[in-house]
């Protein structure tokens, strides 16, 4: 019995221990007791979930509370373990000092939404099989997860888990997750197919279904050394200057495949390879711009490569600048938590490999003993690239369906800017 009773308290503890945030230290954890007890929510003490690393003085505290599910949630009588039990949900709150109002407006959305989407328990059973972790806090963003032991509960999809919270717009952001983020043994992933599917729209329409309003985005027709190409071109920034220099960066990578040398003056079929040009506009905010290029090489004729140059280019709206992978982040510690999930060995291969993603496209090419069309046909064979999305990021691989989708809660330990969610 005795040691009963110290694993259902270690399982307490690591469900629920105390978060410091500022002065305002706590240690309240989960009483354990018959769930006949489970109380309403307005009447329950609230528990403080733990998260380390987090930065403090933030204008609210993170809590947790037992709300009765939903009644569809709860099993018959006769279907229930142990005799007849209130059954209830461990449900993310959230404590606002100086508007209590917004507090409460946040709180019933979180409750109506956590009971829509997580099936009831007994206390216990919550205990044994779920954790609660927050993977990444602001005065912006909550994002948090419930983390299955065992097994998902019963009639619960792993997305389901997943919640991201804007406290400004005061809204539960909606982007991908997954408990599987590598698509490479599922087949084409989600992302991948939504970029198939903008390539059938023209860059103004695809502009037209961002939220961000405050520039607009048009195709235009450039040219580089008598080959004519597609491009994305920003129009309606206040500074012309930056607005200027973000239209160069936007042509720099085409521009780079079209100046490398190998082309043996084949003009023509370098302009039939340029006419294949693909445009993607993945990610489109105040702050970041992300635009990939996609040139069909050939026809695929293999499972191990799609024979596709996939050419992405990211600004920083604010200043005009390319921004490249370890701008964002810490790139080498992504890199490694890769290796790790994957069971890969970090070894000086794949240290080899993160340059490609921290370098233009004009610095890759020059590395390469091939050069023209045969450049641009082995360029996607190593991480060499990266585009941004909504509430995360990809890294190209070898085959566009297996590309690696990561979601921005995943690592955010990594970040070196605030998370692009909008």
């Amino acid at each position: 019995m005795k040691n009963k009773i110290c694993n259902i308290l270690m399982i307490v503890m690591m469900l629920l221990a105390v978060l410091e945030v500022g002065k305002r230290q706590q240690s309240i954890s989960y009483s354990v007791e018959s769930a006949n007890d489970a109380e309403n929510m307005e009447e329950t003490e609230p528990q403080v979930i733990e998260e380390t690393g987090v930065e403090e003085k933030l204008s609210y505290y993170v809590t947790c509370r037992w709300v009765d599910c939903a009644p569809e949630q709860i099993p018959p009588i006769e279907e229930r373990v142990g005799g007849k039990y209130n059954y209830v949900t461990p449900l993310v709150q959230l404590e606002i000092p100086s508007d209590k109002v917004r507090e409460k407006l946040l709180n019933q959305m979180l409750i109506e939404e956590g009971q829509k989407r997580l099936p009831g328990g007994t206390r216990e059973q919550w205990f044994e099989n779920v954790m609660i972790h927050i993977d990444y806090r602001s005065d912006r963003y909550l994002c948090w997860r419930y983390i299955p032991m065992p097994s998902l509960p019963g009639d619960c999809e792993r997305e389901d888990l997943y919640f991201t919270l804007d406290l400004k717009e005061r809204t539960l952001v909606d982007h991908p997750k997954r408990g599987q983020y590598w698509t490479y043994w599922d087949g084409e992933g989600e992302l991948y197919n939504i970029m198939k599917d903008s390539w059938e729209k023209t860059v103004e329409e695809q502009d037209m279904a961002q939220s961000e309003k405050g520039y607009t985005l048009h195709e235009i027709q450039a040219e580089c050394d008598g080959t004519v190409f597609p491009a994305v071109e920003v129009a309606g920034l206040a500074d012309k200057v930056i607005e200027k220099r973000i239209n160069e960066h936007l042509q720099e990578g085409l521009k780079a495949c079209i100046e490398n040398e190998g082309w043996n003056g084949d003009i023509d079929g370098r302009q039939e390879l340029f006419d294949r040009t693909k445009i993607y506009i993945s990610y489109k905010s105040d702050r970041w711009l992300s635009v990939v290029y996609s040139i069909q090489m050939a026809e695929q004729w293999s499972g191990e490569e799609d024979e596709i140059c996939d050419l992405p280019i990211v600004v920083d709206i604010k200043t005009g600048e390319r921004v490249m992978l370890d701008d964002l982040m810490d790139a080498e510690g992504l890199i490694n938590r890769m290796s790790i999930n994957k069971s890969w060995r970090v070894d000086s291969e794949h240290i080899g490999e993160l340059n490609g993603l921290v370098r233009t496209e004009k610095e890759n090419l020059q590395d390469m003993a091939d050069k023209g069309r045969a450049a641009m046909e082995s360029y996607h064979s190593e991480w060499r690239a990266f585009y941004l999305y909504r509430g995360g990021l990809v890294i190209l691989m070898e085959l566009s369906s297996y590309d690696y989708e990561v979601p921005l809660p995943e690592i955010h330990e990594y970040l070196k800017v605030d998370p692009w969610y909008d």
